[in-house]
């Protein structure tokens, strides 16, 4: 797995551009609980146009750190977690 450092700066939606997602524990202006799993990276189909989608674990599920966008899948699917839109960053 790689990190990466991410700046983001919110803007208002955009009708008919694509974005990928960006799971986060908080807003990403707020200290984060794990680190961010982002659906792409540049040269991966990448669009600077991202939506921040808030990971809510379910309760008597532990939480725990993703390391992919299928991980985060996964989980929901299993009914660990459900994810919430901030907006498009």
């Amino acid at each position: 797995d790689q990190q990466f450092t991410i700046n983001t700066l919110e803007v208002k939606n955009v009708p008919g551009h694509g974005h990928h997602a960006i799971f986060v524990t908080n807003d990403l202006d707020d200290p984060q609980d794990f680190d961010p799993v982002l659906t792409a990276i540049q040269g991966d189909s990448f669009n600077p146009l991202w939506e921040q989608i808030k990971i809510i674990f379910n309760a008597g599920v532990a939480p725990r750190q993703f390391t992919s966008d299928t991980e985060v899948e996964d989980a929901a699917t299993a009914g660990e977690d459900h994810a919430r839109g901030y907006g498009r960053t």
